[in-house]
């Protein structure tokens, strides 16, 4: 007669956070198998069995880190106020969540794989489909100004989008370098004096 097998003693849910915070501050190919079990505190047999490969792993844990660290963008941008105000007040709490002290600095969907390995080129594909997920975010919101004449009817809106995320990356790369959040505060001014115009 067949007997169960020992039932898994760890907590999926906390081992996978302990993975998302070795990605978050070291990089996908800095963080080990080895040292990301460990960080877990599983085995290596555990760790395939219950989280794939290192891959499947990093994926998942970047869900969780989209959910749980970034859920605050689309919150700010769907709140029934202008969109200016929506974007500052997005790069406000942006400051403040990049240079957090109970957690790595910067974002991990910025930095995890930065510069990566050709044959890594699969994986950084996806974490660029997600960046551009946020731009997609970001023009739907500028399309619904324009609707409003909050801001011209012939404004870039893909044009302001991009250079909005990307002025978010920048922020990123800037507080893992030791930036403060008054700096980053600073930043954002200077990225808001861009937006457009109210129509005549």
């Amino acid at each position: 007669m067949a007997t169960r097998g020992r039932p898994r003693t760890f907590d999926e849910s906390t081992a996978l956070d302990q993975a998302m915070r070795l990605f978050w501050d070291r990089g996908y190919e800095a963080a080990g198998v080895d040292d990301l079990a460990n960080a877990m505190g599983i085995s290596l047999s555990t760790f395939y069995s219950t989280f794939g490969d290192k891959e499947k792993l990093f994926l998942s844990a970047l869900n969780k880190y989209e959910v749980e660290k970034r859920g605050y963008a689309s919150e700010i941008l769907t709140r029934p106020q202008s969109a200016f105000l929506a974007f500052q007040e997005l790069f406000e709490e942006a400051a403040h969540q990049l240079t957090r002290e109970d957690q790595p600095r910067g974002c991990m969907l910025t930095l995890a794989l930065h510069n990566c390995s050709p044959e890594l080129e699969t994986l950084r594909d996806q974490l660029n489909t997600r960046r551009s997920d946020t731009v997609n975010a970001f023009e739907l919101r500028l399309k619904t100004a324009q609707v409003s004449l909050e801001i011209a009817p012939d404004t870039d809106v893909r044009g302001l989008a991009w250079f909005l995320a990307n002025t978010l990356q920048a922020m990123s790369i800037q507080a893992r370098a030791g930036a403060t959040r008054k700096d980053l505060v600073r930043i954002s001014q200077w990225a808001m004096k861009a937006w457009p115009a109210k129509p005549n």
